[in-house]
């Protein structure tokens, strides 16, 4: 009965770990905003683990500063306090800085909260990096009221739901990444036909010159340019039209030849 009892655990955990991993696994399907991805993934972890708090991080490209972008029934002046971490800060950052999991049973004597500036107000803690493509793209923390020992099977299930966040993190930055560029190709070409349709609205160069400086300064946000033509009888280059630049309408420049 002893071993039946053990494997009965051991299915009850591989559920709570694919239940867990099923509902990040949907989200990611069906939901493109990072925050409102990172929210599912915590609640779930914390409804796996059956937690009090936690949050998670997320880390800039330099792999040098987490940023908290979600959090759980954590006080707000904690959470003024830690929404910067450098890696190797606190639990937190170390977990990042050596990218493996660090479970702390009881925050207050932990030397390396100790030496944190900020003082822990949960009892408990574990983090766990989110790594995918061997970049630390976050971290995930637990937190618990009371003492606890975090168990194997605990961990084992975080490091599954990390490694769905992680996924998460990925897949949500590169369709914000596409979804920009599109946003750009689709300035930049609208910003083109309409340079191109100011241009030929005159026959007179210097007013379709002017018209085409114009669109391109509103187009590219920039506070002044000027159109230079060659002489090429007299081997000069000389400003022709400018805007938003002023005295300098008489420049002239020798060309290369």
């Amino acid at each position: 009965s002893a071993v039946i009892y053990v494997f009965a655990e051991k299915l009850l955990v591989r559920h709570r770990e694919l239940d867990a991993e099923r509902a990040v696994t949907q989200a990611i399907s069906q939901i493109f905003d990072l925050n409102e991805l990172l929210d599912i993934a915590l609640d779930q972890a914390l409804d796996a683990l059956q937690a009090d708090a936690g949050g998670i991080y997320l880390a800039d490209d330099a792999q040098t500063e987490l940023t908290l972008a979600v959090v759980r029934n954590l006080p707000t002046d904690l959470v003024e306090r830690v929404t910067h971490r450098r890696f190797g800060e606190g639990i937190t950052g170390i977990a990042a800085a050596e990218r493996t999991v660090i479970s702390v049973p009881n925050l207050n004597e932990d030397q390396r909260v100790q030496n944190d500036p900020t003082p822990p107000i949960m009892s408990s803690q574990v983090s766990v990096p989110l790594i995918y493509r061997d970049r630390v793209l976050g971290v995930l923390n637990i937190n618990s009221r009371a003492a606890r020992t975090f168990g194997e099977d605990d961990i084992g299930l975080l490091r599954a739901i990390a490694s769905s966040i992680a996924v998460v993190i990925d897949r949500a930055r590169l369709f914000e990444t596409l979804e920009q560029r599109v946003i750009d190709r689709t300035a930049e070409l609208s910003a083109l036909n309409q340079i191109a349709f100011t241009a030929n609205q005159s026959l007179d160069l210097d007013t379709a010159l002017k018209a085409t400086l114009d669109e391109l300064i509103q187009a590219l946000r920039v506070q002044g340019a000027w159109v230079s033509l060659v002489n090429t009888e007299k081997g000069t280059l000389s400003m022709r039209v400018h805007c938003g630049i002023p005295h300098c309408s008489s420049l002239c420049f020798w060309a290369d030849h």
